[in-house]
């Protein structure tokens, strides 16, 4: 008896962490959008100080690493911000939550190189890692 009794104690156990898992992998996706949103949409980079943890870990080639590595790189391709809209309008095709981890993809249609007529699929990501409620790391597929 003793022994199904910790059995079904484990279950719960399990079931509640699966449970708190997927609400805090929920609250990492919001957290995701919501950054691309108001950051990247409306192009305000001085917003992202509410999103971006200071010792923020850049690994795109073309912005240096750090909070102020993000805000300085974009203040200056972003002359003033535009209006943050109540959805994405350009939202990700997939939104992908792991622990810490959340993946954006976008489905991309480029022209086919060797014929302009023609186009093809590309697929890109920015992938971020949530720590108490901040983004403190991010990968992308950027080039320099």
């Amino acid at each position: 008896m003793k022994s199904l009794f910790l059995a079904v104690i484990a279950v719960l156990c399990a079931a509640t962490a699966v449970r708190a898992g997927g609400v805090r992998e929920e609250a990492n996706k919001k957290l995701v959008l919501d950054f691309f949103r108001v950051v990247f949409e409306a192009q305000n980079a001085e917003a992202a100080k509410d999103y971006l943890s200071p010792g923020y870990i850049q690994h795109n080639p073309l912005v240096a690493t750090g909070r102020d590595g993000f805000l300085k790189y974009f203040a200056s391709k972003w002359k003033s911000p535009k209006p943050v809209q109540p959805a994405l309008r350009e939202p990700p095709d997939e939104v992908v939550a792991q622990g810490d981890l959340v993946t954006l993809m976008w489905k991309v249609r480029r022209p086919e190189p060797t014929d302009k007529s023609k186009t093809y699929e590309s697929f890109w990501f920015d992938m971020f890692r949530v720590e108490g409620g901040r983004l403190v790391e991010h990968w992308d597929n950027a080039l320099k």
